[in-house]
């Protein structure tokens, strides 16, 4: 998650795809240094093309972090709730699309579970998350 490697040569990529990669390699390159900071584990489940899954990555010192999660290609329920770890049950965060820019405040529910919607899969979100004093 947080040293993410493209296997591939990118000037051989068409206009339209380095369009739409351009923009989250800069939004990664931007957060990069504070997510050498926190610990990486995975969420979700085992991928197998059919799954919610991802990866939290924890800054302990601060209890925030980022979360990358994909709604893979044979998954038909557009919404989920993952378990986050490090969090306990009722913790409220801010939660920050890095992609879109929206936002909004959540609260893990008696499971430490975060509800994700995605509506088309296959599809993912790229979220920065701090704690919330709502």
């Amino acid at each position: 998650m947080s040293s993410p490697i493209l296997f591939l040569e990118t000037q051989l990529l068409s206009q339209q795809a380095t369009d739409i990669l351009k923009p989250m390699i800069a939004k990664y390159k931007a957060e990069r240094e504070k997510m050498y900071q926190g610990y990486v584990f995975p969420i979700g489940s085992m991928p197998d093309n059919a799954s919610w899954t991802g990866f939290q990555n924890h800054n302990p010192e601060t209890g925030s972090g980022y979360m990358t999660v994909f709604r893979e290609l044979e998954n038909a329920q557009s919404k989920a709730k993952l378990a986050l770890h490090f969090m306990a049950p009722g913790t409220k965060l801010q939660l920050t699309n890095l992609l879109t820019g929206e936002s909004r405040n959540a609260t893990l529910n008696q499971e430490a579970e975060l509800e994700f919607e995605i509506p088309q899969a296959p599809d993912f979100v790229f979220i920065k998350y701090k704690p919330s004093l709502r």
